[in-house]
């Protein structure tokens, strides 16, 4: 199996190095079934040109690799030039997508494919034929196609399918559901099929598919093509709907409310930035839901006012909470879930009202630095040196109902996961503490869980603000959603405790290339919900997937310096041990 496994993998990187999306109708995707959770799809010839206008290629890209790369390692280049020349057209549509099949009482089988288009046949097999780590192994007939196929584990196995038009690599995942021993002493599968028939049914459903059962019955999938993209991913419910039908628990409308949601992406690489724009296509029963309960806009105040000149990252949600009550009860839910609740003295009223939605999470101040920790053993008390990760966390979200709230947090004192002042305010229970550092308190209409009081106060004071740029708070306004994550930030309150040369270096790279990325998401507008991110490179002019190039080069570079210089080490140390003193010398 480990040769086929070798030979698919090169041709994933392949796939990956030299696909391209030239057509906007491809007829390679009647291929791919409807229940495919996930496609994506690459333009190379888009990529290509944007390439270009850094004076570079994939082949360039390559080359500065092999310089630096032991002869041994080069053999997976010269396979994937190979694939260039034996049959495969990589200057076609090239598709990775992902099938999941349930099955009742196990988590689902999982399947992965990498489907591309044929230019010769015949040359393709006499390739295979010959390949020295394919050599022997059958070729097998279906019904308009070939494989090959090879099961040396009960669980997991990969195959190449092929014919005139297109040839497929799947990687299949089985799930067990039970076990026995055979007369060998190995386990298997009791009652089931064996993994190549299975493989095998599935392979040949992807190459007799009816219309009706190909992904392009799907319009919002026929549609994507129709706008010009560096990129494009696909994905559908289809794989919660798998995990659905695996569980023992019927809930009949759950099928109703997870059907028929699609997302579809466009990526992009532009001057200085990557950008990812994203539309959720929700079902008409998630689709009624959301009319009826409208989310929120996120309170970009709160982040103003946070105070620090060193903001690592946020993430803020407004939502109308009342939707879950929708959902339970469009599922018919709401009887079996206060039955439940009320063990434990709760509804499912206050589930939902307890909070308004509001939620707002602020990290600051990063560093890894050397602390001393205290233990004790006995009655002896320890003190030792470690270095470790801090920061300044605020968390904070705003209370709906009261009395529902106050029920919720009386539940958690009764169980020791909260203790209540005085004063009648909350605090984090000791057992909590020992493990973690926070702080807890209740503040008018507010929740908040923090790293320490001082930074609470500081923010409640209102005297300091935070140092994002208005581009950025210009980008979050009026969204249901928003994330931010500062990565020279995080590299900045790292470096300092890198020891490893090699690894500083590699940091100051990355440091010197990647600024931020954000997150975004709007409201529902009546049928979709469309989101957007960006991540920011430090080169506003450059293209982004030049910079990265170029960034990615620098670090293999400094990575295969190092290998080298500690095979010198190993190389200059054997010889030293062999040609030393032998312990038996000395009797």
């Amino acid at each position: 199996m480990k040769q086929l496994q070798k030979f698919a993998g090169y041709l994933l990187l392949a796939v990956v190095l030299f696909t391209s999306c030239s057509k906007k109708s491809p007829t390679e995707i009647k291929y791919i079934p409807k229940d495919a959770s996930m496609v994506f799809v690459v333009n190379q010839k888009s990529l290509n040109e944007k390439l270009k206008s850094g004076n570079l290629t994939v082949d360039s890209f390559i080359n500065r690799i092999k310089r630096n790369t032991d002869s041994s390692d080069n053999k997976a280049f010269a396979l994937l030039e190979d694939f260039r020349n034996n049959g495969i057209n990589f200057d076609d549509n090239m598709y990775l997508f992902f099938v999941q099949k349930g099955k009742a009482f196990s988590t689902p089988n999982n399947i992965f494919n990498v489907l591309g288009n044929m230019s010769d046949i015949s040359k393709f097999e006499t390739y295979l034929k010959n390949h020295k780590d394919l050599k022997g192994k059958t070729i097998n007939k279906g019904e308009g196609f070939s494989y090959i196929i090879e099961e040396e584990s009960s669980f997991s196995t990969v195959a190449i399918a092929w014919n005139k038009d297109v040839v497929l690599g799947t990687m299949y995942q089985k799930s067990p559901v039970k076990f026995s021993l055979d007369t060998t002493g190995n386990y298997e599968n009791a009652n089931e099929p064996s993994l190549k028939k299975e493989v095998e049914t599935e392979i040949a459903r992807y190459f007799n598919l009816k219309e009706q059962d190909r992904l392009t019955s799907i319009g919002h999938f026929n549609n994507m093509f129709k706008e010009k993209a560096d990129g494009y991913l696909f994905t559908t419910s289809q794989g919660t709907l798998s995990y659905l039908k695996a569980s023992p628990i019927n809930i009949p409308k759950l099928g109703d409310l997870l059907k028929d949601n699609y997302s579809v992406s466009y990526f992009n690489f532009e001057n200085g930035k990557i950008v990812a724009n994203s539309t959720s296509y929700t079902s008409p029963m998630l689709s009624s839901i959301l009319k009826k309960y409208p989310s929120l806009k996120i309170n970009t105040a709160s982040l103003e006012k946070y105070p620090s000149q060193n903001m690592n990252g946020f993430l803020q949600f407004a939502f109308n909470t009342e939707i879950l009550n929708g959902i339970v009860k469009e599922l018919e839910l709401g009887g079996l879930a206060d039955n439940w609740l009320s063990k434990v003295g709760l509804t499912t009223t206050d589930i939902v009202t307890a909070l308004k939605g509001e939620m707002n999470l602020f990290v600051s101040d990063f560093k890894v630095e050397e602390k001393e920790v205290s233990y004790s053993f006995g009655d002896q008390v320890y003190k030792n040196k470690i270095t470790a990760p801090s920061a300044n966390i605020l968390f904070t979200a705003t209370i709906g109902n009261k009395v529902a709230f106050t029920n919720l947090m009386e539940k958690a004192v009764l169980a020791g996961f909260v203790l209540k002042s005085p004063d009648g305010n909350y605090k984090v229970a000791e057992a909590l503490q020992s493990l973690q550092k926070m702080y807890l308190t209740v503040d008018g209409d507010k929740l908040v869980v923090a790293s320490d009081e001082a930074i609470y106060k500081t923010y409640v004071a209102n005297t300091a603000k935070t140092n994002l740029s208005s581009e950025i708070l210009s980008k979050i306004k009026d969204k249901a959603a928003a994330g931010y994550i500062n990565v020279n930030s995080l590299i900045a309150g790292s470096i300092t405790s890198v020891n490893d040369s090699t690894g500083k270096r590699v940091l100051t790279i990355l440091n010197n290339n990647l600024k931020y990325g954000i997150f975004t998401s709007d409201n529902f507008d009546g049928g979709a919900v469309k989101s957007n991110m960006e991540f920011i490179l430090a080169n506003e002019k450059q293209n982004s997937l030049v910079s990265l190039f170029n960034m990615t080069s620098e670090i293999v570079t400094i990575m295969q310096e190092e290998e080298k210089k500690r095979k010198e080490m190993c190389n200059n140390y054997m010889p030293q041990l062999n040609n030393g003193p032998s312990a038996l010398d000395g009797e």
